[in-house]
């Protein structure tokens, strides 16, 4: 009795679960920030089983000018496609559900990165069934329009002698921000260097630390002898650009190097994950 009891509870509370994540949610959407590559909205969720997710779109894509709901449906499509691609290359279980893949659950905030200067756009956020993907409710969405951005003729000659790396911009009165870091955890977190650089330098400017991170005229960096966290023959990925006001006045340039004490191998000048 105590087992078919037990059994009538648990079976009660899964229905329970799912019939929340098929109620429409109470969502409350706010731009947060936007600047000229950048914005950051916050996503506050009454229903915390609820699965949403959101579509970006600036406004030369293809459904920037259709209906939210419409623009919704051709995402929700479109990752329908994507996941049964995916799917056969998975190896990681935790992936295995098409709404874990590509959904959100509960409040957070999401950041738009590498977004176009001076560029209209619009975020939309929406809810599907867990089950049949349809959407569920209205989708919310805010225009904005990204400010425009200063494009700097600004180029960089990288030298390696030994440990040390001389960086020699072409214009000693422009800023420009660079940093390196391991490549898997590059390629694992983020994906691309674009991403890593747009993540770095978001987090340094959010905190108000961004101006002492960034360089200007003739920079030289000793790995040895300033980085105690390099092992011998280790990966990283360099990327450098123009930067100012948190903003790139360049393009993000990329190298990868192997660390060798005494002598550092550059491996590629031009790199970029595929």
């Amino acid at each position: 009795m105590k087992r078919t009891l037990y059994f009538i509870l648990l079976l009660t509370a899964l229905v329970s679960c799912t019939n929340k994540a098929e109620q429409p949610a109470d969502v409350k959407l706010n731009l947060e920030y936007v600047g000229g590559s950048r914005a950051r909205f916050s996503v506050a969720v009454s229903n915390m089983d609820a699965i949403y997710t959101f579509l970006n779109m600036g406004e030369h894509s293809d459904n920037f000018h259709q209906p939210d709901d419409v623009a919704a449906r051709h995402e929700i499509a479109r990752m329908e496609e994507s996941y049964e691609e995916a799917k056969a290359l998975m190896t990681d279980n935790k992936w295995s559900n098409f709404t874990d893949f590509f959904f959100f659950r509960g409040s957070r905030q999401f950041t738009m990165n590498s977004l176009t200067p001076d560029t209209d756009f619009r975020f939309v956020i929406f809810q599907i069934h867990p089950k049949t993907h349809q959407l569920i409710g209205e989708p919310l969405s805010i225009d904005y329009h990204t400010k425009p951005v200063a494009e700097r003729d600004l180029n960089f000659d990288l030298s390696f002698d030994g440990d040390v790396l001389t960086i020699v911009p072409s214009d000693d009165h422009l800023t420009y921000f660079w940093d390196y870091e391991n490549e898997d955890i590059v390629k694992e977190t983020y994906f691309f260097p674009n991403n890593f650089t747009y993540s770095l330098v978001g987090m340094y400017q959010e905190y108000g630390f961004l101006d002492s991170e960034l360089s200007k005229g003739t920079d030289t960096w000793d790995f040895t002898a300033q980085d105690n966290t390099l092992n011998e023959g280790e990966r990283c990925i360099l990327v450098i650009a123009g930067c100012e006001d948190g903003e790139f006045t360049t393009d993000v340039k990329a190298l990868l190097f192997r660390y060798q004490k005494g002598n550092i191998e550059v491996l590629d000048w031009d790199y970029y994950i595929y």
